[in-house]
């Protein structure tokens, strides 16, 4: 990490440790702190990073990104109940996808629930962020394990999209056992460029509900899906969709807070 990032992240840091939340953003947002925040955090579209260990359950493991998710991921993890559930179906030499990895905290925590000799394949089409992302990836130790594809996950080839099905053809994977797809709208082009994925192995997945409900639902079934929970455990119904779906081929649980500590 560089000095600058250091010190931004640092009183990153101690700015939101310290000051109460009712004063945080009036001073962040403020003419007079703006250049030092443009200095220490970088220009808005292009956020300047840092790298710092991060402590979750059993795991510790380093991760580069902007400082507000560094923050949230040294404080309170995050997808903390998709990457639970992750670790407890997940063991050393399995497969799994990360579909819209962002900058890899759940990649990472499923890289080292595989590892050494599992395989993750991780997608991020945000060149910027897969940047950052490949950094995370080698720095841990984990070149060998998770795969990063810089495309788009969709439902045929193109310039900037790959199907989850070609990848897995052209690397060698038959069985995949945890999915996650988080594609901020397009979460129903990803399942249909993965519809032999599905009806073969049928892993546990986790799918972004923002659009398209009801085809995924109908799809999932149609690939042989037949329990369907939101990540409070429940019973999905038709028609009540939660923001993530669990959906898998027999019941599974969320492991509770701090299950895999020693």
């Amino acid at each position: 990490m560089s000095a600058m990032s250091k010190l931004g992240f640092t009183l990153y840091t101690w700015m939101t440790r310290v000051l109460p939340a009712a004063v945080q953003r009036p001073i962040a947002d403020s003419a007079f702190s703006r250049p030092l925040k443009r200095v220490l955090r970088g220009d808005p579209s292009r956020p300047r990073s840092a790298e710092t260990d991060v402590r979750w359950e059993d795991l510790t493991f380093s991760l580069t990104a902007p400082y507000h998710i560094l923050h949230k991921a040294r404080k309170n993890g995050i997808e903390n109940r998709i990457c639970r559930l992750a670790r407890s179906i997940l063991r050393s030499g399995d497969a799994a996808i990360d579909v819209g990895a962002n900058y890899g905290f759940v990649s990472l925590v499923m890289g080292r629930s595989v590892a050494p000799n599992g395989r993750v394949i991780s997608f991020e089409i945000n060149p910027k962020i897969a940047k950052v992302l490949l950094k995370s990836i080698q720095r841990n130790g984990l070149g060998d394990v998770i795969q990063l594809i810089d495309k788009g996950a969709g439902s045929r080839l193109s310039h900037d999209f790959v199907t989850v099905d070609h990848i897995l053809e052209t690397s060698h994977v038959s069985r995949v056992a945890f999915m996650k797809i988080d594609t901020d709208g397009s979460d129903f082009d990803v399942l249909v460029g993965c519809k032999r994925l599905l009806e073969n192995s049928r892993p546990t997945l986790v799918v972004e509900m923002m659009a398209h409900q009801e085809e995924i639902h109908a799809f999932l079934c149609a690939c042989g899906y037949r329990c369907f929970m939101d990540q409070n455990g429940k019973t999905v119904a038709p028609g009540y969709w939660p923001a993530n779906l669990i959906a898998s081929g027999e019941p599974v649980v969320i492991p509770p807070r701090d299950a895999f500590r020693a």
